[in-house]
């Protein structure tokens, strides 16, 4: 008798920490996908830095055009605004302020089809080499832990 009490006692208790199970493996289940998807994103960064790097240098190289291309100037930027928009989602903190900044300015040039000057595209590399170093400096932080 004093079994079947003890078994009937234990029955709600089972029950709770059933739920309780639940909860923590659906918990731990949607923190370990965040976890990998934040570990991937940040395993394309330097990919896409070299990617940035090289947008930077087309950059440069239509800027010291003697006679400039405004052209070739509007299609690097909307290049830069792309790799840009990729870029975003894989940085924290400053980095991250930088590049929507960075993304806003380049849309500024994009959407209003501002025909591109010198000055805009030296400021956009000038601009865009400061990122790419603040991005190298994310990318050894996160080495160290």
């Amino acid at each position: 008798m004093d079994i079947e009490i003890l078994i009937k006692s234990l029955i709600p208790a089972t029950q709770v920490a059933t739920f309780l199970s639940l909860f923590f493996s659906m918990y731990y289940l949607i923190y370990t996908r965040r976890l990998k998807k934040r570990f991937l994103s940040l395993a394309r960064l330097p990919e896409n830095v070299d990617n940035l790097k090289e947008l930077a240098s087309q950059l440069r190289l239509v800027r010291s055009k003697n006679p400039f291309s405004p052209a070739e100037g509007y299609e690097v930027m909307i290049r830069v605004e792309q790799a840009l928009k990729n870029t975003e989602k894989k940085l924290r903190s400053q980095v991250l302020k930088k590049c929507k900044r960075l993304i806003n300015k380049t849309k500024s040039y994009t959407k209003t089809q501002t025909t591109p000057t010198k000055e805009n595209t030296t400021e956009l590399y000038s601009e865009l080499q400061g990122l790419i170093d603040g991005i190298n400096d994310e990318i050894k932080d996160q080495q160290w832990g």
